[in-house]
């Protein structure tokens, strides 16, 4: 069963890939990556980024030595666990 788009009758597979389409095409809102800001049209497109450019890439916990791989892991950690230590510097390594 093929989903079609209200906006340009374009068809998709599943209402998750209609949604990202409207999202991006009629909405015009591109998918930023959380550690350099660049955009993306599509969400295999910003993983594919991630995984080549990021690969890496880790943001370390000002209190412990866990280390996350988007900011906001980082920062739902520091809210969990650490809460009562305040916000603190987030660092990346």
């Amino acid at each position: 069963i093929k989903i079609s788009c209200n906006h340009c009758s374009k068809k998709f597979a599943s209402r998750w890939y209609l949604k990202e389409h409207i999202t991006i095409v009629h909405e015009g809102n591109l998918l930023k990556c959380e550690l350099c800001g660049r955009s993306f049209n599509s969400h295999c497109a910003l993983r594919y980024h991630s995984n080549i450019v990021h690969k890496d890439h880790k943001f370390q916990c000002p209190h412990c030595p866990k280390t996350f791989r988007l900011k906001k892991y980082l920062e739902g950690h520091v809210k969990r666990v650490h809460a009562n230590l305040g916000k603190g510097n987030t660092q990346t390594v």
